[in-house]
């Protein structure tokens, strides 16, 4: 009869074992599919960031371009007042799309921060319900087994 009861607790034992590992491992692969996520999301930024930088400095020189062919057509005196003119608009326009690239880096850093801390929220959560639903299962058995040598 013990025989009979000592296999019985192993066999409990080792369903909850594979039932807790199977857990761990949805649990791992939530957070694996978390951390893709981002690396995919921070990837897409990171490529928009670019692009408009790359518009940004097809803006600048269209700018350079026309305000240059604008100042070729003034006499001397008037292309030095123009030139300032001109270097002042150029170096005010670099400021500006700096200052966007810049805001725009800023605010997808923000995104980004947002996210990861709202995944390591979501995955602390997970773990600390899978830590305790295990917690809450040995417990169990643990009763059960004492219960059932009492009863022997």
């Amino acid at each position: 009869m013990k025989k009979l009861y000592i296999y019985a607790c192993h066999r409990v034992e080792i369903i909850l074992l594979t039932e807790c590992l199977g857990r761990k491992l949805i649990i791992d692969t939530t957070v694996e599919t978390a951390r893709e996520t981002i690396l995919l999301l921070k990837k897409n930024i990171d490529k928009r960031i670019s692009e408009k930088d790359e518009e940004m400095q097809e803006d600048y020189s269209k700018i350079v371009s026309e305000i240059e062919e604008c100042c070729n057509e003034f006499s001397d005196d008037k292309i030095r007042k123009t030139k300032e003119d001109c270097d002042n608009r150029i170096s005010e326009t670099k400021e500006d799309c700096d200052k966007r690239i810049r805001d725009m880096k800023v605010y997808c850093g923000y995104s980004i921060c947002d996210m990861e801390v709202s995944c390591d929220n979501r995955i602390s959560e997970i773990k600390e319900n899978y830590d305790s639903r295990i917690s809450e299962t040995k417990k169990d058995f643990e009763k059960e087994t004492r219960a059932n040598l009492l009863l022997t």
